[in-house]
């Protein structure tokens, strides 16, 4: 990767605040600019995501993923086979959990987190039971949940997150992250035909 085209980066940003200044936008909050105006404490997601835009070097010298966008979709987790589950965007994540290596799907049309039973076996951690649910893979195959680990520690790129999953006969992959986790992390830049993420997570930045 090359290094980042600083003038670039600085006509991203002389452009950006040209068309605040146009539209009568406040430079720093990208609101509405007037006499009594106050910068709010929080702002939109579409500001921050306007402004990391201009900030972001270009990455056309980032080698493109072998992968495809579209993932094996037997891997999407949801209460009911979606029409939509084979076209889906997916990352895939090489973690630890304890001493083993794991394979982890990133996964937005997952609607939770689960290990692998076959991973859960392994590990041997103290599981709880919860009522039973029924899953359904996009193939139609269904698996059933009826075992949790709470706060299960795992870890990607030397970072360790604790997370509540459950434990499903999952094929193909050790772990998936599914949207309860993505929702937890939020907000999130993500440029999915690089497979790229960054978010805070407990005030650090990961990506």
């Amino acid at each position: 990767m090359t290094a980042p085209d600083k003038s670039n980066v600085d006509d991203k940003v002389k452009a950006l605040l040209a068309h605040r200044k146009k539209n009568g936008l406040c430079f720093k909050c990208g609101e509405k600019w007037g006499r009594n105006h106050t910068c709010p404490t929080q702002v939109h997601i579409h500001l921050i995501e306007e402004l990391l835009e201009a900030l972001e070097p270009e990455l056309e010298d980032v080698p493109e993923s072998d992968e495809e966008d579209t993932i094996d979709s037997v891997m999407a987790v949801g209460a009911t086979v979606s029409p939509s589950s084979s076209k889906r965007r997916t990352m895939r994540l090489h973690g630890k959990i304890a001493d083993k290596d794991v394979l982890i799907l990133v996964d937005s049309g997952s609607v939770s987190t689960f290990i692998s039973s076959a991973l859960a076996d392994q590990l041997h951690y103290s599981t709880q039971p919860c009522e039973a649910t029924q899953y359904m893979a996009a193939d139609g195959s269904p698996m059933v949940c009826n075992k949790t680990i709470p706060q299960l520690q795992w870890a990607v790129q030397g970072h360790t997150f604790s997370t509540n999953v459950g434990i499903l006969p999952l094929k193909c992959y050790d772990m998936i992250l599914g949207e309860d986790w993505l929702e937890d992390c939020s907000p999130m830049w993500v440029h999915w035909r690089k497979k790229i993420m960054r978010f805070n997570y407990k005030c650090r930045n990961m990506g």
